[in-house]
């Protein structure tokens, strides 16, 4: 076909076959001609293809016409072969034509990616660890492909409406509906799900931002092709989407000007001349990796994201407000330091090991994002006060979908002497006394983990909790160890 059809210019990607061309006049004799080529190269591919098997899609190979050009004659052979449309048609999985229609196709590409991710957070009713895993994987392989062949400023409406699908999906995996589910502050939620969002090697869920992997899949995905003749030909007509995609990006560092946030990417090209410039000059034998850049991009947001978090919690500098204790500063610092509590939502759950009932692993990772504690149904609640402040106007609350215990704390059961409530921080449950068994039984279960770990040692000998006079090397009798530290003091 590229032999026999030069004036096209023909691209064959895995099952999709496109043809790109115009007339060598913008006149209607010059269209003409152009449609009398395309109906003959049509043709010429059906007699190639046909007999091996190969048939074209009813529905698909549409011609897309741009706004100058005329209609088909009625009757022309062209009309018979394929199907003619002036708003849009998709090649190789993205959408080209008008930028409206291609906002539509967007967002029932959103809307379809929503279907996957709710299918996927129905799983949260019986195993809520996998579904978090799941839903980090679809955050950032569902609709990257699609974010990097559209020009970002067309897909921003539909970035929106998949970001707030994955909040909505997080939101329900953490909403058991066994439970009542309380209101939070507005702050509470938005830095939960901020700590979402990270890596988790930052102590994050690994659930990507879209409004970062958006713009990073396009300059990815650009910097890949433009070693194409064809694509490097229409460098200056791409300028335009890649200055779009470089505001889009650098508005995810916020703080900070698009200069300093150029020197965070870390050699990738701060602008657009620079982008253009340094991968047509590319060797072909040595093509960049689309992934790997897009990877290198979404990673340095990631980092200033991380301290632009921790600047917000720096206790001394912010004044604890509601809905951000000076606990809830610390609980900050603490998971985005290195916290080994990660770990459950990163490691692989092909063994049994790793594995954390439901009901636990939802109670955690509320904790782990400073989320208002599950309010088991009937038990006695009490208004939520946060640094003083009793009344939270509703303009400042978050209503999860499903929740209807109000903006309230549970109150502990046991007959304390004044009333007790289980907070976010969780210093209640762990001071209280109806605690202790399952303090004492984690402390055992971790002492017999450390012992089979250490035991596994050649030549280590190993004993679990050995007497107070063997860790002095009996440099003292019994009766002294127990006098110098005696049980009750």
């Amino acid at each position: 076909m590229a032999v026999e059809f030069p004036g096209f210019v023909q691209r064959a990607l895995t099952d999709d076959f496109s043809q790109f061309g115009k007339p060598a006049e913008d006149t209607v004799p010059g269209w003409l001609s152009t449609f009398d080529y395309l109906a003959k190269a049509l043709e010429r591919y059906d007699a190639l293809a046909n007999p091996i098997g190969i048939f074209r899609h009813a529905d698909k190979g549409r011609i897309l016409l741009p706004p100058n050009a005329p209609d088909p004659p009625a009757g022309h052979r062209l009309l018979e072969l394929t199907k003619v449309t002036r708003d849009v048609v998709r090649i190789a999985g993205g959408f080209s034509g008008t930028d409206e229609a291609t906002k539509a196709q967007a967002m029932i590409k959103a809307e379809t990616g929503a279907r996957k991710v709710f299918a996927a957070a129905r799983l949260a009713k019986v195993e809520p660890q996998a579904a978090t895993k799941i839903l980090a994987y679809a955050s950032h392989h569902t609709l990257d492909y699609f974010w990097g062949v559209t020009p970002t400023h067309l897909v921003a409406d539909a970035v929106s409406s998949f970001q707030g699908t994955l909040t909505e999906a997080m939101d329900s995996v953490l909403s058991p509906v066994c439970f009542d589910i309380p209101e939070c502050h507005v702050k509470r939620h938005k830095r939960a799900h901020q700590v979402l969002q990270l890596p988790a090697r930052f102590g994050g869920g690994n659930i990507t931002g879209q409004h970062t992997l958006a713009p990073a899949a396009f300059l990815a995905t650009t910097c890949a092709v433009l070693r194409d003749p064809c694509v490097a030909n229409l460098k200056g007509y791409l300028a335009k989407y890649v200055d779009a995609a470089y505001t889009a990006l650098y508005a995810s560092f916020k703080g900070i000007s698009p200069m300093e946030a150029a020197l965070l990417t870390k050699g990738f090209p701060p602008d657009t001349a620079s982008l253009i410039s340094t991968f047509t000059a590319i060797d072909l034998h040595t093509p960049p990796k689309r992934q790997m850049l897009q990877t290198k991009l979404t990673r340095a947001t990631s980092r200033h994201q991380r301290l632009a978090l921790r600047a917000s919690c720096d206790a001394s500098k912010v004044e604890p407000s509601p809905g951000q204790s000076l606990v809830d500063m610390l609980q900050v610092h603490l998971v985005t330091s290195r916290s080994q509590q990660s770990r459950i939502l990163q490691s692989p759950l092909y063994f049994v090991e790793n594995r954390v009932p439901a009901l636990p692993f939802v109670y955690f990772l509320r904790y782990y994002l400073g989320l208002p504690p599950l309010l088991k149904k009937g038990r006695p609640t009490a208004p939520l006060v946060e640094c003083g402040v009793a009344f939270i106007p509703e303009g400042d609350r978050v209503k999860p979908k499903g929740s209807n215990g109000g903006y309230v704390e549970e109150v502990c059961s046991l007959n304390h002497d004044t009333q007790a409530t289980l907070c976010p921080s969780g210093k209640h449950g762990i001071s209280c006394v109806s605690g202790f068994e399952a303090r004492y039984r984690a402390h055992n279960m971790l002492t017999r983990a450390t012992q089979l770990a250490v035991g596994r040692l050649e030549c280590v000998p190993c004993t679990r909790e050995p007497k107070t006079q063997t860790v002095l090397m009996d440099e003292f009798s019994a009766e002294e160890c127990r006098a110098l530290c005696p049980k009750d003091v």
